[in-house]
């Protein structure tokens, strides 16, 4: 079988990473106990998933000794952090935006690594569909 065609399991996690992005959304439309905390568990996940991106890029960081790389890690999840304590209205306006920064950043850092660009290829797809999770939570959630 052809490697290019080839899924890995990193690929398959990935996207089963877009469940509870899904699944929250989706609690909104049942019973008025669960469409309550639909809302701060779409947040939670969110800000989870945000430093769990973090994570990855310290632990990448690390290899190559690169301060950018490590202060953008640590920043990413200080954010995430704060997004929890923050009111969910300034939370879902700022965590898609976090998503895309780190988005820009990670495919700029990897633009010259051809073993990386299946994976920011899959990370394109993967970014793309959680920002529009969140402009669907924000539609339905907050206007």
């Amino acid at each position: 079988m052809n490697n290019a065609k080839k899924t890995e399991s990193w690929q398959v996690l990935g996207y089963l990473g877009l469940i509870p992005f899904l699944a929250a959304l989706g609690l909104t439309f049942l019973p008025l106990t669960l469409s309550n905390s639909a809302m701060t568990i779409f947040i939670a996940y969110s800000a989870i998933i945000l430093s769990f991106l973090a994570g990855s890029q310290w632990s990448e960081s690390r290899k190559q000794r690169s301060f950018f790389k490590q202060s953008f890690s640590i920043i990413t999840s200080l954010i995430a952090f704060c997004s929890l304590l923050i009111p969910a209205l300034v939370s879902l306006h700022m965590l898609p935006i976090c998503y895309l920064l780190f988005w820009f950043i990670e495919r700029k850092l990897s633009i010259n690594d051809r073993d990386q660009q299946r994976y920011i290829a899959m990370r394109t797809r993967l970014t793309s569909i959680v920002f529009l999770c969140h402009l669907a939570a924000l539609y339905l959630w907050l206007y």
